[in-house]
């Protein structure tokens, strides 16, 4: 951070409502606060010096929301990217739609006693059967399988895994993990890995993850994504990649899992990424740039990024967790992409976004099931802060976003077994939102077997007493609300 010389700068008691999120140019501080009324508590700055990560300064109940403080402390370094790629002849390829199976997902296809993967043609075999309520097909891989080593690549997985889609007559979404899966080289660029508890996956416990917000990293990446791009951009059964340089433990960019507790010294994920220079700035910026970079390269594919209210890093040190999300946060993030806008209340957008191709980026969101429907036991009503992110994003209920703009909707499910009942609900539920495509959950299959009447709203209102007709009229949807947009 520049030196501020020897004095102290406050700002206190500007009135606020909304999101303001203040961005001082050359300073390297950035302050966001939600309020639904009442005032700006402020940040001090004393000696040139301020506290790196967020700080709540007040998240009371009176207050309608929190001020974070986003402390850079030092002016990002621009990174240093490869040329992109020239752009193909052609358009852009037409984003998929119906209902996806998500089998592909090769942590399926680890074998228990070593985590030695299967070979993908096996894996496929074994996982995805023709099914006439599936329409396209995800594919997930570690970036570690494909660059072991920097700069060398393994495409074989991913070229099997195309030929084994596209001989189903399917296209698919391509997915790289990073985060945890990230290889080893990967994890030391812009210092040491960072210790993480990872309580999500079949990896579950301790591990590492890179400094992914550090211009080492991003570099490195970029050179990976920019070779990924050169070399599948222009193949027809690559329909969809993700953004997956920001995550943790899945592709899902926002979520920062900070909570969670390594075991080896009981500190939080969140105080490890702190100590190694994390701050929420940092992660965002890091979504700009990869969002950037992922659309300077890929010319003709769509690309995907998950999305939810964006994750907050509680106050450092201290009390360093996750703080929770704040959707007003995403929302810009996502409208800063179409239009210049202003945030709510506030009178500066988030800046640096610079979307090619607004046609181009398609925005997932992963949890559909009970918090956008209820049903269960568990969840007996919806959530409103989830179904608040679905109607301001996809327009819901003649709610309308500040681009005034119907997104297109990929959707995910939540687990088979979170969903429980809510299942059909929440495929319908999908359906009159206007989603484009929805990855089934694992397990999907189960569906068949089930008994029972099940509602659905497409082509018309009917019951239909088999559970396969549910999942054929919710494809038929799909791919029809995908050629509306």
């Amino acid at each position: 951070m520049p030196h501020l010389g020897h004095r102290k700068t406050k700002l206190r008691n500007w009135p606020v409502m909304g999101l303001v999120l203040l961005a001082a140019a050359g300073i390297g501080y950035y302050i966001i606060a939600s309020f639904a009324s009442g005032s700006f508590v402020g940040i001090e700055v004393e000696n040139g010096t301020t506290s790196c990560g967020a700080a709540v300064a007040n998240n009371s109940s009176a207050s309608g929301g929190k001020v974070v403080q986003f402390s850079a402390c030092v002016t990002p370094t621009p990174t240093a990217t490869p040329a992109p790629t020239p752009t193909p002849t052609g358009g852009v390829k037409p984003a998929l739609s119906g209902s996806m199976d998500r089998g592909g997902d090769w942590l399926n296809c680890i074998q228990s006693s070593a985590q030695n993967p299967l070979p993908v043609t096996t894996c496929f075999n074994q996982q995805i059967a023709a099914k006439s309520y599936l329409h396209a097909q995800t594919f997930e891989i570690d970036w570690s399988f494909v660059e072991p080593s920097q700069g060398v690549y393994n495409w074989q997985y991913i070229d099997d895994a195309i030929a084994a889609v596209a001989g189903r007559g399917m296209r698919m979404r391509l997915k790289v993990e990073t985060g945890v899966y990230s290889p080893a080289w990967a994890k030391s660029l812009g210092g040491a890995p960072v210790p993480f508890q990872n309580s999500n996956t079949y990896l579950n416990g301790e591990q590492t993850v890179p400094r992914y917000w550090t211009a080492g990293y991003k570099a490195a990446y970029n050179a990976f994504m920019g070779a990924m791009a050169a070399r599948y951009d222009n193949n027809s059964s690559v329909a969809e990649v993700e953004t997956c340089s920001v995550g943790l433990v899945s592709c899902e960019s926002v979520l920062i899992q900070a909570n969670d507790i390594t075991k080896s010294d009981g500190k939080r994920n969140g105080q490890h990424l702190y100590e190694a220079g994390f701050n929420d700035s940092l992660h965002m910026q890091s979504m700009v740039d990869d969002l950037n970079y992922m659309l300077s390269v890929w010319h003709k594919t769509r690309i995907v990024m998950t999305i939810q209210p964006f994750h907050l890093l509680g106050t450092c040190p201290g009390n360093c967790g996750d703080a929770g999300g704040v959707p007003q946060i995403t929302y810009d993030f996502i409208d800063g992409n179409h239009v210049v806008e202003t945030p709510l209340g506030g009178n500066v957008t988030v800046t640096g976004l610079a979307i090619l191709s607004p046609s181009q980026a398609l925005f997932f969101h992963t949890g559909l099931g009970p918090k956008e429907i209820g049903g269960t036991a568990a969840q007996p009503t919806g959530d409103a802060t989830t179904i608040g992110l679905y109607n301001y994003v996809y327009n819901a209920n003649g709610v309308h976003n500040r681009s005034n703009r119907v997104y297109a909707a990929p959707l995910q499910t939540e687990t088979y077994g979170r969903l429980d009942v809510a299942w059909a609900p929440a495929l319908n539920y999908a359906c009159g939102l206007g989603a484009i495509s929805v990855e089934l959950p694992h397990g999907y299959s189960g569906w068949e077997k089930l008994s029972g009447s099940w509602a659905f709203g497409y082509p018309t209102v009917h019951t239909d007493t088999t559970t396969l007709s549910v999942l054929n009229d919710a494809n038929a949807c799909f791919i029809h609300n995908g050629t509306l947009h």
